[in-house]
């Protein structure tokens, strides 16, 4: 399966029901695109995935379809927002939860506000799926 392919393929996945289409060839240095976008690449043996989906309060919540794609392999959620020093993550291996963390670096704002969302510079949300 070619590179194209197989994103179009995970996409689908992903996103069921959702109507996609290619804005075209990029790098993943925008890692958290807008609402109506998912920023992609597949290389040999894992994927990464951009979307807002991703900026979830709990890591460990994260929906299972997400965590279902990675399949025997390893998923991980990472997303933090650099400008409230906030961070999370979370690793599944063959679909079970292992581990997930997430906290700030105490900036006096409850994480409940700042969570996942994307409101300035500096914020990453990806999904890294291992095959």
């Amino acid at each position: 399966m070619g590179v194209k392919t197989c994103m179009l393929v995970l996409a689908d996945t992903l996103f069921p029901g959702e109507k996609l289409e290619s804005i075209g060839d990029g790098d993943l240095s925008v890692t958290c695109p807008p609402a109506d976008e998912v920023h992609m690449g597949c290389f040999p043996g894992v994927s990464v995935v951009a979307a807002k989906e991703f900026g979830i309060d709990y890591p460990s919540r994260l929906a299972r379809r997400f965590i279902d794609a990675g399949g025997s392999g390893t998923v991980t959620l990472h997303a933090m927002h650099s400008v409230v020093d906030w961070f999370a993550y979370a690793v599944w291996a063959n679909g079970l939860l292992v581990n997930a963390n997430l906290g700030s670096m105490g900036c006096g704002h409850s994480l409940a506000v700042y969570a996942g969302r994307c409101v300035g510079i500096g914020v990453l949300v990806t999904v890294v799926l291992s095959m």
